[in-house]
């Protein structure tokens, strides 16, 4: 956590205290200062107070009266555990009670001002309500996937026993629920990147996408990466940028185009309170790939499900965050009393992606929770992230954390995370089949398939873009982008004069995406008759030995 984060939440214990309009006055001005949002309001810190900076005192306050009032109730809360454990485990021999018992409560839900403390409810709802539903047919076919995902990574996980060590049984299933470690953290594994925060744009289908990506892609190659989720944002043409998305169509959107580029390639802009607009794609910045997946799958609803998903890597997840609790969450462990799917605005029980991190249990309350990751910045919850209950089921869990998970896959270099494999022809021919070669016919094979696909090229059968990334290595296959684009119409989609968002013309979209959803990770054919993702292996760069 930085320096910045740690004052924060000093600040942040302070203002609990704080009652009244003149003590919220007085808070605001300090939390401003901490922030640095006198120059944000009023142009420099010398024109403060300004009639901006007044106005957002006045939403500060009110902001303030309502958390203020989620700190008493949970304190209530807090009293009745602390009578409970005082109540059963009695006193000790001196006739004073066991303060390790009854003092510590660390599951008790908190409650402070964050970035939202400033910020009308329209605002927020602007920023955070835009998740739109992943297609209904894509649960079918993750269903059909599932077996052999799971047994990918059952084979994986034997390949690479140094990242879960000894934390699970050796008997049965490696990633049956009941076989599972109590307590799972990939912040402790590696594979978890930077918190970002969104501001106003509601584009957090974008940053849950690239977040859950990186983890995929350090388990694979121990080498961690922090992508772009503007490049997403700017370029993708199915998902609606800061107005909206879904993390199933940009996964879909990073197979189709080979990957997704490194933040440090397409740096992410901040999103304050005047900016949550973004630019047109940087074609050739994003042609640079940092990471890349084959493929995604849907979870099914249900909390076992999840946490093996959570296990083997981290997962995309949706929330309600609409509620009070959530949107002034500042630590503890969220329960279903506190945050519950939105049934007022039934169908939608969902609108904010996250991103699955770990899972654990908590002691003193007797409660398993899961922990999350936000893109709200490092001022929201604990540091980041938010410890969500497992209680409820279904459509009905806490905050409708099993509505919709999604887990992005990476097939393609299962060979590579064998320290033992040798390299051979296979390794540096994306389209090699997957078959023992002696050196002859190997040669043979590699001069025919050269003189077919130069043919192919001349006859603008089959279109390809090679490109190498800086950060790891590895060649991905991309289509091409001016087809791509064409094919989306990118330019009127999202850069026309009149812009469309009623949703109509990117359901349009949707569904000429969805005609050829299966997805195709390097080669374009006539017919977009593209092979098994699972036979998709990186182009690996020969490297001298000598």
């Amino acid at each position: 956590m930085t320096a910045s984060a740690r004052t924060a939440q000093t600040l942040e214990a302070s203002l609990s205290a704080a009652i009244g309009e003149r003590e919220a006055f007085e808070a605001f001005e300090a939390f401003a200062t901490t922030r640095g949002l006198k120059r944000e309001y009023c142009g420099s810190e010398k024109a403060w107070p300004c009639e901006e900076s007044e106005r957002r005192a006045k939403i500060f306050a009110e902001n303030f009266r309502v958390l203020s009032e989620l700190e008493a109730t949970a304190s209530l809360g807090d009293e009745s555990r602390r009578h409970h454990h005082h109540h059963n485990d009695g006193d000790d021999d001196d006739g004073e009670r066991d303060e390790s018992k009854s003092s510590k409560v660390s599951s008790r839900v908190r409650f402070g001002p964050n970035l939202w403390s400033v910020r009308t409810k329209e605002e927020f709802e602007k920023s955070i309500g835009t998740l739109k539903p992943s297609p209904t047919e894509e649960r079918d076919r993750s269903k059909e996937k599932k077996d052999g995902w799971r047994r990918m990574h059952q084979e994986f996980l034997r390949r690479n026993e140094d990242i879960w060590k000894n934390e699970r049984s050796s008997e049965g299933d490696l990633f049956d629920a009941e076989n599972l470690p109590t307590h799972w953290d990939w912040r402790d594994v590696g594979g978890v990147g930077r918190v970002w925060e969104q501001g106003l744009c509601g584009g957090c289908w974008a940053f849950t996408t690239a977040a859950a990506v990186e983890g995929v892609h350090y388990i694979w190659t121990k080498e961690p990466v922090t992508l772009s989720p503007q490049m997403l944002l700017e370029c993708d043409p199915i998902d609606q940028d800061c107005v909206g998305g879904n993390m199933v169509t940009g996964y879909q959107y990073a197979v189709m185009k080979g990957g997704i580029s490194a933040a440090g390639d397409y740096p992410v802009h901040p999103y304050t309170l005047k900016t949550s607009e973004v630019g047109p794609c940087r074609t050739n910045t994003a042609r640079k790939h940092a990471a890349s997946i084959d493929d995604y799958i849907i979870l099914d609803n249900d909390w076992k499900d999840l946490k093996s998903a959570i296990y083997m890597q981290p997962v995309s997840v949706a929330v309600n965050a609409l509620g009070a609790p959530f949107r002034f969450y500042s630590g503890g462990i969220l329960t279903y009393d506190d945050c519950q799917p939105d049934w007022n605005r039934s169908p939608n029980l969902i609108n904010h992606a996250v991103v699955a991190v770990g899972y654990g249990h908590d002691d003193d309350s007797d409660l398993d929770y899961v922990i999350i990751k936000n893109s709200w910045g490092e001022n929201w919850g604990e540091g980041g992230y938010a410890r969500i209950a497992i209680q409820g089921e279904a459509y009905n869990a806490t905050c409708g954390l099993l509505i919709e998970a999604v887990a992005p896959l990476k097939l393609s270099n299962l060979t590579y995370a064998d320290p033992d494999y040798i390299q051979g022809l296979d390794d540096f021919i994306d389209w090699t089949p997957k078959m023992d070669v002696n050196t002859v016919g190997g040669i043979v094979y590699v001069v025919l398939t050269a003189v077919i696909l130069v043919a192919a090229l001349s006859m603008g059968v089959l279109t390809v873009i090679s490109c190498m990334t800086e950060d790891d290595g590895y060649y991905y296959s991309d289509l091409d982008y001016d087809e791509y684009d064409k094919h989306f119409n990118v330019k009127d989609q999202k850069f026309g004069s009149e812009r469309d968002l009623s949703g109509l013309s990117v359901a349009r979209e949707r569904s000429r995406f969805e005609a050829h959803s299966e997805p195709v990770t390097g080669l374009e054919y006539a017919g977009r008759s593209g092979r098994d993702p699972r036979d998709q292996y990186d182009v690996v760069p020969v490297r001298d030995t000598l």
